[in-house]
C-alpha cells in the first residue's frame, strides 16, 4: 500500500512539472516590427536577441507539426509575421533576450478590411507585376492586383 501512495505521489509530482513547463506565458505575444536579419529583428518594437541556446519554432499549418532549431531563425523572420517570444525582458536596452521564438502560422485564406495609403514605399517594386500597386497602408506594404476587389473613395482611383 505505501508503494501505491508513493508511486501516485511521484506521478502527480510529474504531471505538475509537465503542466507548469507548457503554461509558461510569453514576455511578448505579437508581430514582427523590423526585419535586418535572421538574428536580428524586433516583435512589438522590442529587439530579439536570441543565440545559440535560444530554441526557435516555427509552426506548420499544412503538416499539423513544427519544424524546430536551435538558434536564431535559420531564415529571416517577415514583416507582420504572428510571433512569441519566451525569456526575459530588459526594458532598459528595450530588447527581449529569447530563450525561445515560436513563430505562429498564418492562416491563408481570403482577408477583408480597410487601411489608409499613407505612402508609397521607397523601395523598387521593380519584381511587381504590370497593373499590380505596392502601397503602404497603416504601416504596412501591401500589394494590389488585378484580383483584388477595391473599393476607392475620392479622390483615391486606381489607373
Amino acid at each position: 500500500m505505501k508503494n501505491i501512495a508513493f508511486v501516485l505521489l511521484f506521478g502527480l509530482a510529474g504531471v505538475r512539472i509537465a503542466v507548469s513547463q507548457q503554461q509558461e506565458d510569453p514576455v511578448i505575444d505579437g508581430y514582427v516590427t523590423r526585419v535586418a536579419s535572421n538574428s536580428d529583428f524586433d516583435v512589438n518594437g522590442y529587439r530579439v536577441l536570441c543565440g545559440p541556446g535560444t530554441q526557435t519554432t516555427i509552426e506548420q499549418v499544412q503538416s499539423k507539426g513544427a519544424l524546430s532549431n536551435q538558434g536564431c531563425p535559420e531564415d529571416p523572420p517577415y514583416l507582420g509575421e504572428p510571433t512569441k517570444i519566451f525569456g526575459s525582458l530588459k526594458k532598459k536596452d528595450h530588447a527581449v533576450e529569447a530563450n525561445r521564438i515560436e513563430a505562429q502560422p498564418v492562416i491563408r485564406g481570403e482577408i477583408t478590411g480597410s487601411a489608409v495609403v499613407d505612402a508609397l514605399p521607397s523601395l523598387d517594386s521593380g519584381g511587381a507585376q504590370p497593373g499590380s500597386l505596392l502601397v503602404r497602408a497603416d504601416g504596412y506594404r501591401i500589394l494590389i492586383d488585378g484580383k483584388t476587389a477595391i473599393t476607392w473613395y475620392p479622390p483615391l482611383q486606381f489607373t
